[in-house]
């Protein structure tokens, strides 16, 4: 790929956010929600968006070849509200329903929603308000509550922490920051129009392709509180494996590796940066290689060890492969895990090795990353109207 004639080519340290106009008054916020055969959780999606105490918004659904009945249900909510909008096409994957909802979006701030998860209700207004407080930002971020399919409580912060600032050279040097999963990432219009369109040969993980592209185009700022439900079900293990299992391993390997040299394509053909992909997959690429040698009962690597650059991490490779080989299993597992017993077990390491996740709090951190409460509330004050069996509210919200 060839950089574009206005470019000149430059170094990882040139690179600078871009500048971004002011907000109006009350900014249109429309949510992009990809939708592939969850008609059995696209309903609750959609009425945790009609639900937010803030109203000026959108939500523009793709239902990318659903054979359930999706279709029926979101247009049974698009007869009753003309926010809603809705674009059937044939099934391309990911990257192809984040595009059609991209393109069917108006708005001054896009919001991503994965079709089986929820938003609590004060999510958009504070949204809203943090990028009126951070004026350079082009994106806002915040943790996510992982839970089970019926809403129980696995891991209520993840990630546990969140970096924000200009990250853009950092994520090309290969220094693994990380990022909520999609419904936890929002985008200005200006940095959603210069990352857009995604890769559609991406049929999954193209929101990841979304993300570290704008990291890489804007400044980041963080909200720090949970303020959507992930759904951990079956078909999505995306943020984690499932079990200690080399299949696994070697098909998330694969797909960063793709991230990272879509990654580097973008930061040379729109920012004029050439990288390779090595570099810039480094970090998260040699962690993937070492679970899979752990996994296989192989010794460790130093040269996968040197290429992680965040130390506590490479503190704590080390110390898993000391472990006999099944214990080291059971540590990967809570490591990459979303459950309560991976929730304390990071919870443990935060204290153990503080560097393993570094962090840059946000301006509004008030206290412990860890200091919340969990409360439940009736369905009916809560969400009225609602099929949520419960309503997760977190201190603050």
């Amino acid at each position: 790929m060839s950089v574009s004639p206005q470019l000149a080519l430059k170094t990882v340290d040139q690179l600078r956010p871009m500048d971004l106009p002011a907000l109006p008054e009350r900014p249109l916020v429309p949510v992009l929600i990809a939708n592939y055969n969850y008609a059995r959780y696209i309903g609750e999606a959609i009425d945790s968006v009609l639900a937010q105490t803030y109203g000026n918004f959108e939500v523009c659904i793709c239902d990318d070849g659903s054979k359930d009945n999706s279709v029926e249900v979101v247009r049974s909510y698009a007869f009753r509200d003309p926010r809603i909008k809705l674009i059937v096409q044939e099934n391309g994957g990911q990257g192809s329903a984040l595009n059609a909802a991209w393109r069917l979006a108006g708005g001054q701030i896009l919001e991503l929603l994965d079709s089986d998860d929820v938003f609590l209700p004060s999510k958009l207004a504070k949204l809203v308000s943090c990028y009126r407080a951070s004026a350079g930002a082009g994106l806002v971020v915040h943790p996510v509550t992982c839970v089970t399919s019926d809403l129980r409580v696995l891991q209520r912060r993840v990630p546990r922490t969140i970096n924000e600032g200009w990250l853009g050279p950092e994520v090309l040097r290969g220094i693994g920051h990380r990022m909520p999963t999609c419904s936890g990432v929002s985008l200005r219009r200006q940095v959603a129009d210069r990352v857009f369109p995604a890769d559609e040969r991406f049929r999954e993980w193209a929101d990841s392709v979304v993300t570290y592209r704008a990291l890489c185009v804007a400044q980041v700022a963080s909200i720090d509180q949970a303020l959507a439900l992930y759904r951990i079900h079956g078909r999505n293990l995306s943020t984690g494996l499932a079990g200690p299992n080399v299949a696994d391993v070697q098909r998330r390997l694969l797909l960063m590796q793709r991230v990272c040299a879509d990654l580097a394509e973008f930061a040379l053909r729109q920012r004029g940066v050439k990288i390779s992909p090595e570099a810039v997959g480094k970090t998260v690429c040699a962690e993937n290689r070492l679970a899979e040698q752990l996994l296989r009962g192989e010794g460790i690597d130093e040269t996968l060890l040197r290429s992680i650059t965040v130390g506590g991490r490479a503190r704590l490779w080390r110390l898993v492969f000391a472990c006999p080989r099944l214990l080291g299993r059971e540590l990967l597992y809570l490591y990459w895990g979303q459950s309560r017993k991976a929730a304390f077990f990071k919870w443990l390491l935060v204290r153990m090795f503080p560097s393993v996740w570094p962090v840059r709090r946000s301006r509004d951190h008030k206290g412990p990353v860890w200091d919340f409460k969990l409360v439940t509330r009736s369905r009916s004050a809560e969400y009225p109207g609602s099929g949520w069996s419960r309503a997760l509210v977190f201190a603050g919200a």
